[in-house]
């Protein structure tokens, strides 16, 4: 009754009406009364809702769920299923909802949740999005730095460039990136080439535990 009421009127209940519906949804779900793939698909449909409260609040539970699912051992039936609920929201979804859920995805890839292939794939599908602000999402994690591996400033460009197309080959393999998603990756060069443009001044801010860099 909640799931229904929730899904078909959200756009237009008193905001603290659908905070509350989605906490006591929470409440089940953490009472495991509610199936995670089920609760996670209808959060993700709000993400469109015209609320920024309700949207944060969302997007952290649904991290922190997925996160907690997987903490003893993969589940690896839900993650697909949300991985490809996921993909199928970068050009279907409102733009709002579709960046918002690469946040997602970059989010728990950086903390070590999902870091397989399929994951990155579907971030660099983000890269080809329509929406301006979900490309640059995506764009922005292949182009950010690993602190770990940083250099020294006197260090040359030449030298960073060899660098990265070797870490970018390693991990690929690593990966298991098909020789499709490779073809992707240099459709995917050409529009890092130009958002590089906008962002390099701010490259140094930009700083994130990445394996992969379209370089």
């Amino acid at each position: 009754m909640l799931e229904n009421l929730i899904r078909k009127h959200n756009s237009i209940l008193p905001s603290e009406l659908r905070i509350v519906i989605c906490k006591s949804l929470i409440i089940l779900r953490n009472r495991d009364l509610y199936q995670p793939v089920l609760l996670m698909k209808l959060f993700f449909e709000l993400l469109g809702c015209p609320d920024k409260t309700l949207r944060e609040m969302l997007k952290l539970h649904i991290i922190s769920d997925i996160r907690n699912v997987n903490l003893k051992n993969s589940n690896n039936k839900m993650n697909r299923a949300i991985q490809t609920f996921i993909q199928s929201m970068l050009f279907k979804a409102s733009p709002i909802a579709a960046k918002i859920a690469i946040q997602i995805m970059i989010e728990l890839y950086r903390k070590h949740v999902w870091n397989d292939a399929k994951t990155v794939n579907i971030i660099a599908d983000a890269c080809l999005s329509n929406h301006n602000k979900v490309m640059v999402a995506a764009l922005t994690f292949f182009l950010s730095n690993d602190p770990s591996q940083e250099k020294d400033g006197d260090s040359s460009d030449e030298e960073e460039e060899k660098e990265k197309a070797r870490k970018m080959g390693n991990m690929m393999r690593t990966a298991g990136i098909t020789k499709k998603a490779r073809k992707k990756m240099k459709k995917l060069e050409r529009a890092r080439l130009i958002l590089k443009k906008g962002i390099e001044k701010r490259r140094e801010n930009l700083k994130g535990p990445f394996l992969l860099y379209i370089y």
